[in-house]
């Protein structure tokens, strides 16, 4: 069917020229919309990765908050301990 040099007999191609008529909108259609898919999905990732990063933000200015919180509860405790143990000593 194919020569030594890469070449197809016209009757050969002939004969394919139709189907290939026909599949050749299908095949575009098709890679349209799994393009289309594709970029709905990469769409969907970046909002998702941007919502995790403000997600993991808002938690971190949280656990600091929280930690600011006890130290200042830490301090209030020894400060009490301290009063509490200049009362029993008089």
């Amino acid at each position: 069917m194919i020569d030594g040099n890469g070449n197809v007999p016209p009757g050969i191609t002939e004969m394919l020229q139709p189907i290939a008529d026909l599949l050749g909108p299908v095949v575009s259609t098709l890679s349209w919309v799994m393009g289309g898919f594709i970029g709905v999905y990469m769409l969907y990732l970046g909002v998702t990765i941007y919502q995790n990063s403000h997600k993991n933000r808002i938690l971190k200015e949280i656990r600091d908050d929280v930690c600011y919180l006890r130290q200042q509860a830490e301090i209030a405790d020894k400060k009490r301990s301290v009063k509490s143990k200049k009362k029993t000593k008089k």
